[in-house]
Protein backbone atom coordinates (compact mmCIF):
# COMPACT_ATOMS: atom_id res chain seq x y z
CA UNK A 1 0.00 0.00 0.00
CA UNK A 2 1.46 3.58 -0.81
CA UNK A 3 2.80 5.57 2.09
CA UNK A 4 0.34 9.03 2.37
CA UNK A 5 2.93 11.46 2.66
CA UNK A 6 2.71 15.71 2.99
CA UNK A 7 5.01 17.97 1.66
CA UNK A 8 4.97 21.78 0.43
CA UNK A 9 7.37 23.04 -2.17
CA UNK A 10 7.59 25.63 -5.22
CA UNK A 11 6.07 24.84 -8.33
CA UNK A 12 8.35 24.93 -11.31
CA UNK A 13 6.40 23.90 -14.10
CA UNK A 14 2.74 22.84 -14.47
CA UNK A 15 1.67 21.40 -18.07
CA UNK A 16 -1.27 19.15 -19.46
CA UNK A 17 -0.78 15.69 -21.60
CA UNK A 18 -3.64 13.11 -22.10
CA UNK A 19 -6.05 14.46 -20.18
CA UNK A 20 -3.75 15.24 -17.10
CA UNK A 21 -2.55 17.91 -15.46
CA UNK A 22 1.30 16.96 -14.98
CA UNK A 23 3.06 19.35 -11.99
CA UNK A 24 7.25 19.27 -11.26
CA UNK A 25 8.87 21.24 -8.55
CA UNK A 26 11.17 21.43 -5.53
CA UNK A 27 10.40 21.14 -2.02
CA UNK A 28 11.58 22.56 0.81
CA UNK A 29 13.59 19.07 1.98
CA UNK A 30 15.98 19.78 -1.30
CA UNK A 31 13.99 16.80 -3.07
CA UNK A 32 12.47 17.14 -6.39
CA UNK A 33 8.70 16.39 -6.80
CA UNK A 34 6.23 15.77 -9.30
CA UNK A 35 2.36 15.25 -9.31
CA UNK A 36 -0.53 14.43 -11.67
CA UNK A 37 -4.26 15.54 -11.03
CA UNK A 38 -6.89 14.98 -14.10
CA UNK A 39 -7.57 17.41 -16.09
CA UNK A 40 -10.20 19.66 -15.77
CA UNK A 41 -12.64 18.71 -19.21
CA UNK A 42 -11.96 20.34 -22.29
CA UNK A 43 -14.38 20.83 -24.99
CA UNK A 44 -14.68 22.34 -28.96
CA UNK A 45 -17.83 24.76 -28.38
CA UNK A 46 -19.73 24.65 -31.64
CA UNK A 47 -23.49 25.95 -32.34
CA UNK A 48 -26.02 23.66 -31.68
CA UNK A 49 -27.33 23.57 -35.34
CA UNK A 50 -23.99 22.16 -36.54
CA UNK A 51 -23.05 19.91 -33.51
CA UNK A 52 -23.73 16.26 -35.32
CA UNK A 53 -21.19 17.69 -38.70
CA UNK A 54 -18.79 18.77 -36.06
CA UNK A 55 -18.92 15.37 -34.56
CA UNK A 56 -18.88 13.53 -38.11
CA UNK A 57 -15.80 15.56 -38.85
CA UNK A 58 -13.50 14.85 -36.06
CA UNK A 59 -14.27 10.93 -36.16
CA UNK A 60 -13.48 10.95 -39.56
CA UNK A 61 -10.16 12.75 -38.61
CA UNK A 62 -9.59 10.37 -36.00
CA UNK A 63 -10.02 12.59 -32.75
CA UNK A 64 -11.08 10.93 -29.92
CA UNK A 65 -9.79 11.02 -26.09
CA UNK A 66 -7.39 8.39 -24.42
CA UNK A 67 -3.73 7.48 -25.17
CA UNK A 68 -0.69 5.92 -23.68
CA UNK A 69 1.68 7.81 -21.28
CA UNK A 70 5.26 7.44 -20.78
CA UNK A 71 7.64 6.55 -18.04
CA UNK A 72 6.50 7.12 -14.31
CA UNK A 73 3.26 9.83 -15.02
CA UNK A 74 0.47 6.97 -15.40
CA UNK A 75 -2.87 7.98 -17.18
CA UNK A 76 -5.92 9.09 -15.43
CA UNK A 77 -8.87 8.49 -17.83
CA UNK A 78 -11.13 11.56 -17.63
CA UNK A 79 -15.00 11.30 -17.68
CA UNK A 80 -16.27 12.61 -21.11
CA UNK A 81 -17.55 15.82 -21.56
CA UNK A 82 -21.47 15.96 -22.31
CA UNK A 83 -23.05 18.37 -24.43
CA UNK A 84 -24.23 21.60 -22.57
CA UNK A 85 -27.50 21.94 -24.97
CA UNK A 86 -30.77 21.76 -23.22
CA UNK A 87 -31.40 18.78 -24.36
CA UNK A 88 -28.96 17.27 -23.36
CA UNK A 89 -28.37 17.84 -20.04
CA UNK A 90 -25.04 16.73 -17.88
CA UNK A 91 -23.05 19.55 -17.51
CA UNK A 92 -23.17 22.16 -15.15
CA UNK A 93 -23.64 25.84 -16.52
CA UNK A 94 -20.15 26.61 -14.92
CA UNK A 95 -18.41 24.63 -17.10
CA UNK A 96 -18.76 25.22 -20.18
CA UNK A 97 -21.36 28.30 -21.83
CA UNK A 98 -24.44 26.86 -23.53
CA UNK A 99 -25.09 29.70 -25.76
CA UNK A 100 -23.34 32.23 -27.41
CA UNK A 101 -24.03 36.07 -26.50
CA UNK A 102 -26.53 36.42 -29.23
CA UNK A 103 -28.47 33.38 -28.22
CA UNK A 104 -27.56 30.77 -30.50
CA UNK A 105 -27.22 27.29 -28.37
CA UNK A 106 -24.20 25.61 -28.11
CA UNK A 107 -22.68 22.06 -27.77
CA UNK A 108 -19.76 21.00 -26.43
CA UNK A 109 -17.55 18.44 -27.79
CA UNK A 110 -14.87 16.41 -25.65
CA UNK A 111 -11.37 16.55 -26.58
CA UNK A 112 -8.50 16.49 -24.72
CA UNK A 113 -6.25 19.47 -24.61
CA UNK A 114 -3.88 17.91 -26.32
CA UNK A 115 -5.76 17.95 -29.61
CA UNK A 116 -7.54 21.24 -28.84
CA UNK A 117 -6.00 23.31 -31.46
CA UNK A 118 -5.76 20.06 -34.66
CA UNK A 119 -9.82 19.74 -33.86
CA UNK A 120 -10.22 23.13 -34.29
CA UNK A 121 -8.34 23.57 -37.11
CA UNK A 122 -10.35 20.55 -38.36
CA UNK A 123 -13.47 21.91 -37.66
CA UNK A 124 -12.92 25.56 -39.22
CA UNK A 125 -11.25 23.82 -42.48
CA UNK A 126 -14.60 22.27 -42.88
CA UNK A 127 -16.85 25.91 -42.23
CA UNK A 128 -17.29 25.15 -38.83
CA UNK A 129 -16.98 27.87 -36.46
CA UNK A 130 -15.26 27.02 -33.23
CA UNK A 131 -16.45 29.37 -30.55
CA UNK A 132 -14.34 30.41 -27.35
CA UNK A 133 -9.98 30.18 -27.11
CA UNK A 134 -7.94 27.47 -26.60
CA UNK A 135 -8.38 25.54 -23.24
CA UNK A 136 -5.16 26.31 -20.69
CA UNK A 137 -6.51 22.97 -18.22
CA UNK A 138 -3.22 23.07 -15.98
CA UNK A 139 -3.34 27.02 -15.78
CA UNK A 140 -7.14 26.36 -14.92
CA UNK A 141 -6.79 24.56 -12.29
CA UNK A 142 -4.29 25.93 -10.61
CA UNK A 143 -6.03 29.87 -10.42
CA UNK A 144 -9.20 27.91 -9.22
CA UNK A 145 -6.89 26.53 -6.15
CA UNK A 146 -5.55 30.17 -5.80
CA UNK A 147 -1.55 28.81 -6.15
CA UNK A 148 0.74 30.66 -7.82
CA UNK A 149 4.05 28.83 -6.76
CA UNK A 150 4.22 27.71 -2.88
CA UNK A 151 1.75 24.47 -2.73
CA UNK A 152 1.23 21.93 -0.20
CA UNK A 153 0.93 18.39 -1.37
CA UNK A 154 -0.53 15.41 0.42
CA UNK A 155 -1.34 11.74 -0.82
CA UNK A 156 0.31 8.07 -1.85
CA UNK A 157 3.77 8.36 -2.95
CA UNK A 158 4.12 6.47 -5.88
CA UNK A 159 7.80 4.96 -6.85
CA UNK A 160 9.64 7.97 -9.05
CA UNK A 161 12.35 7.32 -11.78
CA UNK A 162 13.55 10.90 -12.47
CA UNK A 163 12.11 12.99 -9.35
CA UNK A 164 12.69 12.81 -5.48
CA UNK A 165 8.88 11.96 -5.14
CA UNK A 166 6.29 11.31 -7.31
CA UNK A 167 2.32 11.72 -6.06
CA UNK A 168 -0.73 11.06 -8.16
CA UNK A 169 -4.08 12.30 -7.14
CA UNK A 170 -2.56 14.19 -4.12
CA UNK A 171 -4.69 16.73 -2.69
CA UNK A 172 -2.93 20.39 -3.39
CA UNK A 173 -2.98 23.82 -1.61
CA UNK A 174 -2.15 27.37 -1.75
CA UNK A 175 0.73 27.47 0.66
CA UNK A 176 2.43 31.16 2.28
CA UNK A 177 5.23 29.79 3.99
CA UNK A 178 9.27 30.63 3.29
CA UNK A 179 10.38 30.44 -0.25
CA UNK A 180 11.91 27.57 -1.66
CA UNK A 181 15.53 27.52 -2.82
CA UNK A 182 16.14 26.29 -6.61
CA UNK A 183 18.65 24.75 -8.45
CA UNK A 184 19.88 26.91 -11.40
CA UNK A 185 22.25 25.26 -13.92
CA UNK A 186 23.76 27.68 -16.44
CA UNK A 187 24.85 25.36 -19.88
CA UNK A 188 27.19 26.91 -22.71
CA UNK A 189 28.01 25.09 -26.00
CA UNK A 190 30.81 25.81 -28.67
CA UNK A 191 30.18 24.23 -31.87
CA UNK A 192 32.31 23.55 -35.12
CA UNK A 193 31.10 25.88 -38.05
CA UNK A 194 28.78 23.29 -39.54
CA UNK A 195 26.95 23.55 -36.58
CA UNK A 196 27.94 20.47 -34.94
CA UNK A 197 28.72 20.25 -30.61
CA UNK A 198 32.28 20.05 -29.76
CA UNK A 199 32.12 21.07 -25.95
CA UNK A 200 29.31 21.60 -23.61
CA UNK A 201 29.68 23.00 -20.37
CA UNK A 202 27.67 23.17 -16.80
CA UNK A 203 27.69 25.60 -13.94
CA UNK A 204 25.54 25.94 -10.73
CA UNK A 205 25.95 27.05 -7.36
CA UNK A 206 23.66 24.68 -4.38
CA UNK A 207 22.37 25.67 -1.11
CA UNK A 208 24.69 24.23 1.36
CA UNK A 209 21.43 21.69 2.04
CA UNK A 210 22.16 20.08 -1.60
CA UNK A 211 24.02 16.80 -1.73
CA UNK A 212 26.89 17.58 -4.51
CA UNK A 213 27.55 13.37 -3.73
CA UNK A 214 23.74 13.07 -5.72
CA UNK A 215 25.27 15.83 -8.18
CA UNK A 216 28.22 14.24 -8.65
CA UNK A 217 27.97 10.51 -8.00
CA UNK A 218 31.60 8.78 -8.05
CA UNK A 219 31.48 6.34 -11.32
CA UNK A 220 33.92 3.24 -12.37
CA UNK A 221 36.02 4.52 -15.62
CA UNK A 222 33.97 2.21 -18.38
CA UNK A 223 35.88 0.78 -20.86
CA UNK A 224 36.24 3.36 -24.04
CA UNK A 225 34.24 2.98 -26.76
CA UNK A 226 33.22 5.21 -29.48
CA UNK A 227 30.06 6.32 -27.58
CA UNK A 228 31.78 6.46 -23.83
CA UNK A 229 33.99 8.60 -22.07
CA UNK A 230 37.70 8.45 -21.78
CA UNK A 231 37.50 9.11 -18.64
CA UNK A 232 34.99 9.03 -15.40
CA UNK A 233 32.52 11.49 -14.40
CA UNK A 234 33.60 14.82 -13.14
CA UNK A 235 33.57 16.27 -9.67
CA UNK A 236 34.26 19.58 -9.09
CA UNK A 237 38.07 20.75 -9.81
CA UNK A 238 39.72 22.04 -7.39
CA UNK A 239 42.24 23.29 -9.73
CA UNK A 240 39.68 25.76 -11.09
CA UNK A 241 38.61 27.89 -7.92
CA UNK A 242 35.13 29.49 -7.79
CA UNK A 243 34.52 32.47 -9.58
CA UNK A 244 33.89 34.39 -6.15
CA UNK A 245 35.91 33.39 -3.40
CA UNK A 246 33.97 35.26 -0.67
CA UNK A 247 30.72 33.28 -1.82
CA UNK A 248 29.73 30.74 0.49
CA UNK A 249 28.19 28.88 -2.25
CA UNK A 250 30.24 26.71 -4.22
CA UNK A 251 30.10 25.58 -7.92
CA UNK A 252 28.07 22.18 -6.93
CA UNK A 253 28.70 21.36 -10.71
CA UNK A 254 31.51 22.70 -13.21
CA UNK A 255 32.62 20.94 -15.38
CA UNK A 256 33.10 20.64 -19.51
CA UNK A 257 32.05 17.63 -21.65
CA UNK A 258 33.99 17.88 -24.60
CA UNK A 259 34.32 15.93 -28.18
CA UNK A 260 37.84 15.46 -28.26
CA UNK A 261 41.45 13.95 -26.48
CA UNK A 262 41.60 13.55 -23.02
CA UNK A 263 43.13 16.26 -21.77
CA UNK A 264 44.35 15.26 -18.02
CA UNK A 265 41.55 17.93 -16.22
CA UNK A 266 39.40 16.04 -14.23
CA UNK A 267 36.71 18.46 -14.71
CA UNK A 268 37.12 17.91 -18.51
CA UNK A 269 35.26 14.62 -19.25
CA UNK A 270 36.21 13.98 -23.19
CA UNK A 271 34.40 12.01 -25.60
CA UNK A 272 34.85 10.47 -28.86
CA UNK A 273 31.88 10.75 -30.99
CA UNK A 274 28.79 13.92 -31.24
CA UNK A 275 26.77 11.36 -29.75
CA UNK A 276 28.34 9.85 -27.16
CA UNK A 277 28.91 13.63 -26.09
CA UNK A 278 25.13 14.41 -26.41
CA UNK A 279 23.93 11.33 -24.78
CA UNK A 280 25.81 11.70 -21.66
CA UNK A 281 24.53 15.55 -21.19
CA UNK A 282 21.27 14.07 -21.32
CA UNK A 283 22.48 11.93 -18.52
CA UNK A 284 24.22 14.37 -16.52
CA UNK A 285 21.07 16.77 -16.57
CA UNK A 286 18.67 14.13 -15.27
CA UNK A 287 21.66 12.96 -12.33
CA UNK A 288 21.95 17.15 -11.50
CA UNK A 289 18.35 17.82 -11.52
CA UNK A 290 18.18 21.22 -12.43
CA UNK A 291 14.94 23.32 -12.09
CA UNK A 292 16.15 26.02 -13.84
CA UNK A 293 18.48 25.50 -17.34
CA UNK A 294 19.86 29.15 -18.02
CA UNK A 295 22.72 30.47 -19.94
CA UNK A 296 23.36 33.46 -22.82
CA UNK A 297 21.20 33.24 -25.30
CA UNK A 298 20.59 29.83 -23.98
CA UNK A 299 16.84 29.23 -25.94
CA UNK A 300 17.91 30.92 -29.34
CA UNK A 301 21.44 29.33 -29.86
CA UNK A 302 21.93 26.37 -27.42
CA UNK A 303 19.23 24.74 -26.40
CA UNK A 304 17.50 24.87 -30.38
CA UNK A 305 20.85 23.59 -31.62
CA UNK A 306 20.84 21.10 -28.96
CA UNK A 307 17.72 19.72 -29.98
CA UNK A 308 18.02 20.16 -33.51
CA UNK A 309 21.31 17.89 -33.55
CA UNK A 310 19.56 15.02 -31.24
CA UNK A 311 16.80 15.08 -33.62
CA UNK A 312 19.31 15.04 -36.62
CA UNK A 313 21.11 11.40 -34.63
CA UNK A 314 18.26 9.96 -33.71
CA UNK A 315 19.14 10.67 -29.93
CA UNK A 316 15.52 11.18 -27.79
CA UNK A 317 15.68 15.06 -26.40
CA UNK A 318 14.91 13.64 -22.88
CA UNK A 319 15.60 17.17 -20.63
CA UNK A 320 12.99 16.97 -18.67
CA UNK A 321 11.58 15.27 -15.50
CA UNK A 322 9.10 13.10 -17.85
CA UNK A 323 9.49 10.95 -20.63
CA UNK A 324 8.03 13.11 -23.08
CA UNK A 325 11.09 14.94 -25.38
CA UNK A 326 11.68 18.77 -24.83
CA UNK A 327 11.25 20.24 -28.27
CA UNK A 328 12.28 24.47 -29.34
CA UNK A 329 9.71 25.84 -31.48
CA UNK A 330 11.15 28.73 -33.51
CA UNK A 331 8.04 30.79 -35.47
CA UNK A 332 8.90 33.75 -37.70
CA UNK A 333 7.86 36.91 -35.95
CA UNK A 334 7.48 35.41 -32.32
CA UNK A 335 9.69 34.65 -29.36
CA UNK A 336 11.46 31.17 -29.40
CA UNK A 337 8.66 28.30 -27.03
CA UNK A 338 10.67 26.08 -25.19
CA UNK A 339 8.99 23.41 -23.50
CA UNK A 340 10.85 21.05 -20.96
CA UNK A 341 8.27 19.11 -18.89
CA UNK A 342 9.12 20.04 -15.12
CA UNK A 343 11.79 22.75 -15.67
CA UNK A 344 12.20 26.04 -16.78
CA UNK A 345 14.40 27.81 -19.77
CA UNK A 346 15.17 31.12 -19.02
CA UNK A 347 17.38 33.34 -20.94
CA UNK A 348 19.87 35.06 -18.47
CA UNK A 349 20.72 37.85 -21.28
CA UNK A 350 17.00 38.33 -21.92
CA UNK A 351 16.80 39.20 -18.16
CA UNK A 352 19.45 41.32 -18.35
CA UNK A 353 18.06 43.37 -21.63
CA UNK A 354 15.14 43.86 -19.14
CA UNK A 355 16.63 44.36 -16.07
CA UNK A 356 16.79 48.32 -16.79
CA UNK A 357 20.57 48.61 -16.55
CA UNK A 358 22.18 49.75 -19.63
CA UNK A 359 25.43 47.96 -21.52
CA UNK A 360 27.01 49.14 -24.20
CA UNK A 361 25.64 46.13 -26.05
CA UNK A 362 23.97 42.69 -25.13
CA UNK A 363 27.27 40.41 -25.21
CA UNK A 364 28.31 38.13 -22.35
CA UNK A 365 32.08 39.67 -22.43
CA UNK A 366 30.54 43.15 -22.14
CA UNK A 367 27.82 42.54 -19.31
CA UNK A 368 30.29 40.60 -17.49
CA UNK A 369 32.94 43.61 -17.35
CA UNK A 370 30.71 45.76 -16.68
CA UNK A 371 28.91 43.83 -13.76
CA UNK A 372 32.14 41.54 -12.88
CA UNK A 373 35.10 43.56 -13.96
CA UNK A 374 35.67 40.19 -15.26
CA UNK A 375 34.69 38.69 -19.14
CA UNK A 376 35.19 35.86 -21.25
CA UNK A 377 38.91 34.35 -21.64
CA UNK A 378 38.56 34.86 -25.59
CA UNK A 379 37.79 38.63 -26.47
CA UNK A 380 37.98 38.50 -30.00
CA UNK A 381 34.91 38.53 -32.32
CA UNK A 382 33.13 37.50 -35.55
CA UNK A 383 35.29 35.56 -37.84
CA UNK A 384 38.39 36.66 -35.84
CA UNK A 385 36.81 34.96 -32.48
CA UNK A 386 36.12 31.55 -34.71
CA UNK A 387 39.21 31.68 -36.03
CA UNK A 388 40.71 31.53 -32.53
CA UNK A 389 38.41 29.10 -31.38
CA UNK A 390 38.90 26.71 -34.53
CA UNK A 391 42.75 26.94 -33.31
CA UNK A 392 42.42 26.00 -29.54
CA UNK A 393 40.24 22.99 -30.20
CA UNK A 394 42.89 22.41 -32.70
CA UNK A 395 45.74 22.93 -30.79
CA UNK A 396 44.86 23.78 -27.43
CA UNK A 397 42.03 21.38 -25.98
CA UNK A 398 42.44 22.33 -22.34
CA UNK A 399 42.08 26.18 -23.12
CA UNK A 400 39.70 25.43 -25.56
CA UNK A 401 37.30 23.95 -22.23
CA UNK A 402 37.67 26.76 -20.10
CA UNK A 403 36.91 29.12 -22.13
CA UNK A 404 33.69 27.45 -22.33
CA UNK A 405 33.39 26.79 -19.06
CA UNK A 406 33.88 30.25 -17.86
CA UNK A 407 30.97 31.51 -20.01
CA UNK A 408 28.79 28.95 -17.81
CA UNK A 409 30.11 30.75 -14.81
CA UNK A 410 29.93 34.62 -15.63
CA UNK A 411 26.20 33.85 -16.38
CA UNK A 412 25.83 32.30 -12.78
CA UNK A 413 27.80 35.33 -11.22
CA UNK A 414 25.80 38.05 -13.45
CA UNK A 415 22.63 36.00 -11.99
CA UNK A 416 24.25 36.41 -8.49
CA UNK A 417 25.04 39.27 -8.88
CA UNK A 418 22.20 40.99 -9.79
CA UNK A 419 19.35 38.54 -8.11
CA UNK A 420 16.76 37.28 -10.51
CA UNK A 421 18.50 33.74 -9.26
CA UNK A 422 17.22 34.07 -5.97
CA UNK A 423 13.82 34.37 -7.06
CA UNK A 424 11.41 31.93 -6.76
Amino acid sequence: MDETITGRGFLVHAWTRSGQVRMAGRLDSGESFALTLPAPPTALLVEAAAGERARQVLAAQGFKQGGALDGNIPHTPVDPVVPTHPDSPGVQDDVFPNQTFSGRALVALPVEADAWSAASRALESAGIRVHGEAPRPAEDLLTRRGIRGLLGIRGPVRPAKRVGRFWQDPEISRDEGPLVPLRWLALDIETSREGHVRAISLAGRYPPHVSLAAVNPPAPTPAPTPLDAHQPAPLSDPSLPPSNPGDAGIFGVDEVLFRGPPTGDPAIVTYASEAGLLKAFLARIQAIDPDVLTGWNVIDFDLELLCRRCAELSIPFLLGRSDESARVEKRPGQRTRCFIPGRQAVDAMQLMRGSGTRFEDQTLDTVAHSLLGTGKTVQARGEDKMAELDRLYRDDPLAFCRYCLEDSRLVIRILEKTGPDSLT
